[in-house]
């Protein structure tokens, strides 16, 4: 399985008071013959894009999906409540949840991340670690507006337990990706830093590759980073 992002005839027109057909939207494709033909479509959910999955590696009826929400402003609506501005009220991550098999995802609570903490993975390990990589938004609206161009960091989120609860800094956990701690794999860049995938390398030792942009020489690299988690203390170390 994968997602593709489609667009729609009208796609520029994102403030369609109709939200039954919106600019963009996900959906999943399959395939039951090791790749040979693809189809049997279903929505991941409507104005998303850049979604990545992650099945239980129990039970491939259960998935989580970790994808891009975003939309323009529509009528009458109060940008403030998403925490975006500038006609992007929604330009957020979201976490959603299928017991289906990718038949019908839904939302799940708290997983929705601050603006511009989107362009992220998940993976699901077989050691029933769930790990979330994703960029973070370091600056306010004000300093990306002076610089005309974005800047993040690289950060991962940790559940240790299949998803019931995210570490946090409180030391209990958190049910909530929301509130989950931001360990820190690339620090703040005066770039982009894109959909940065990870791999289990051994158990809870990992890979994670990231595209940085560099403002002084305009040019673009492939870089990686490699962490892991300590189990005992509930961190995350570089």
């Amino acid at each position: 399985m994968f997602s593709v992002s489609m667009r729609y005839k009208d796609w520029t027109d994102y403030r369609n008071k109709d939200q039954s057909q919106p600019g963009v939207r996900d959906v999943m494709v399959r395939t039951s013959d090791s790749g040979k033909t693809w189809g049997d479509p279903t929505i991941v959910h409507d104005h998303a894009t850049e979604t990545d999955f992650a099945p239980n590696p129990w039970n491939g009826d259960h998935i989580l999906a970790f994808t891009r929400v975003q939309r323009r402003q529509l009528p009458d609506e109060d940008p403030s409540k998403a925490g975006c501005s500038f006609g992007w009220p929604y330009k957020n991550a979201l976490l959603l949840n299928s017991k289906d098999g990718g038949r019908i995802f839904r939302e799940l609570p708290g997983g929705m991340t601050e603006c511009y903490g989107h362009r992220g993975s998940i993976l699901w390990t077989g050691n029933n670690v769930i790990v979330v990589t994703r960029n973070r938004s370091c600056e306010t609206l004000e300093e990306r507006r002076a610089r005309g161009r974005s800047g993040a960091a690289v950060e991962a989120q940790i559940n240790l337990n299949g998803g019931r609860t995210w570490v946090c800094n409180n030391g209990s956990g958190t049910p909530y990706l929301k509130q989950a701690k931001q360990f820190t794999l690339v620090p703040f860049r005066k770039a982009h830093s894109f959909t940065s995938p990870t791999v289990e390398l051994s158990k809870n030792r990992f890979l994670t590759v990231f595209v940085a942009g560099e403002d002084t020489q305009k040019t673009t690299s492939i870089k990686g980073v490699l962490w892991h988690i300590e189990t005992a203390a509930g961190s995350a170390e570089n």
